[in-house]
């Protein structure tokens, strides 16, 4: 796999915005998009690399781990993403590929060229469908965690109270009426609040990972189903 293969289906770099104003603050602004990297693709990226031929270079968390700590850091890694025209899972799993290519390769050399090379996967279609699904996951995980955030830091508690409880717990908003003091239709409208504040942090991760603008919304819709 080309890490660096630029895709005729290139992306405009309006979609990945986001990053490219945090790279612009420096140290700090590379600080918070490796946190959002790791916490978005941790988990599908070892999901990935339990199901492919890779599992057998080591422990799956120790080659995750020192995966990001090869990558996050070097200062070309998200402007080479952003010019592959990729979707930033896509970039990282084929950078994944590299690094335990690498980190085997030392492992030979230490240990003689009779130990066998890592074996690529015929087909990775399946093994991409599974990430798609586990990031799909972890992408909704920490939307709800940002749109939780933002409630609470604009004094709608309330708000994001009710939206769980009725979206969440499935509980109907006459139900919620005397905890809160307020009316099914009041409760109603609390709950469309904060749902906005959550359709808005699902919005700005699907854009973080490359998504064009005009399939942002499709994006939305399938995510939206599966929950």
């Amino acid at each position: 796999m080309n890490a660096q293969t630029h895709q005729s289906d290139a992306f405009p770099r309006t979609t990945r915005t986001w990053i490219g104003d945090q790279l612009a603050l420096g140290a700090i602004g590379r600080d918070e998009v490796n946190r959002h990297v790791m916490a978005i693709y941790s988990h599908p990226l070892r999901v990935y690399l339990l199901g492919s031929s890779c599992r057998t270079a080591g422990e799956p968390d120790e080659i995750i781990n020192g995966f990001f700590a090869s990558r996050l850091d070097r200062s070309s890694f998200f402007d080479d993403w952003q010019d592959s025209g990729l979707r930033l899972r896509k970039w990282l799993i084929n950078a994944l590929h590299f690094h335990v290519k690498e980190q085997w390769r030392e492992v030979r050399r230490h240990a003689g060229e009779s130990m066998p090379d890592v074996v690529e996967d015929e087909s990775t279609a399946h093994l991409e469908n599974d990430l798609h699904r586990a990031w799909v996951d972890s992408l909704v995980r920490e939307s709800f965690r940002a749109a939780a955030a933002s409630c609470l830091d604009s004094g709608l508690s309330d708000h994001w109270d009710i939206f769980v409880r009725h979206f969440v717990n499935v509980q109907a908003y006459a139900d919620l009426c005397t905890d809160f003091d307020i009316s099914p239709a009041q409760a109603a409208v609390m709950a469309r609040t904060a749902a906005i504040r959550f359709r808005t942090a699902v919005r700005d991760s699907i854009a973080r990972d490359g998504v064009e603008t005009g399939e942002i919304d499709s994006e939305i819709q399938s995510i939206m189903g599966r929950l």
